[in-house]
């Protein structure tokens, strides 16, 4: 009686395949790789990508987010993504039942805070740049309303 493992599919096209295009498509995946860890010790994250054209890390780590209100909405934001990432049999590690799912929500709510200290993605900045923009538009609206009473009084 012999036993044979399952093959490895991926190592048996592997073989099969043009010994240049594989050699190919692994020098890509190795740039790919290159590039990625490049972005990561620049200091390049989500919300950076997310900026636009003519915005560095740098220039976004300058301006933070100056009300504490969206930053933390943001963090909880994340925290309801981090926490759906552990689903599944996690109980050797938060432990059973209530304080369980209490330890896990405290992870989930660690690192989400911790994604939005780091720069998050990007919603805090928007919110902050959507805020600004109602605030100037009220401003516009009442010096425009006021302009026309006084006109109106004139008449």
């Amino acid at each position: 009686m012999s036993v044979n493992p399952p093959s490895n599919l991926s190592l048996d096209m592997a073989k099969t395949a043009d010994p240049q295009a594989m050699q190919a498509s692994v020098d890509k995946l190795k740039t790919i790789a290159a590039g990625r860890i490049a972005a990561q010790t620049t200091g390049e994250n989500f919300a950076h990508l997310q900026a636009g054209k003519g915005t560095s890390a740098e220039g976004l780590a300058k301006t933070p987010v100056s009300n504490p209100a969206f930053k933390k909405f943001e963090a909880f934001m994340l925290q309801s993504f981090v926490e759906s990432m552990f689903a599944g049999e996690n109980q050797a590690v938060y432990g059973e039942g209530i304080a369980g799912g209490y330890w896990k929500s405290m992870m989930s709510e660690a690192i989400a805070n911790q994604m939005a200290d780091a720069g998050g993605i990007g919603v805090a900045r928007m919110l902050e740049e959507q805020s600004a923009r109602r605030i100037a538009n009220e401003a516009v609206n009442s010096v425009e309303i006021a302009g026309l009473s006084s006109t109106k009084g004139q008449d």
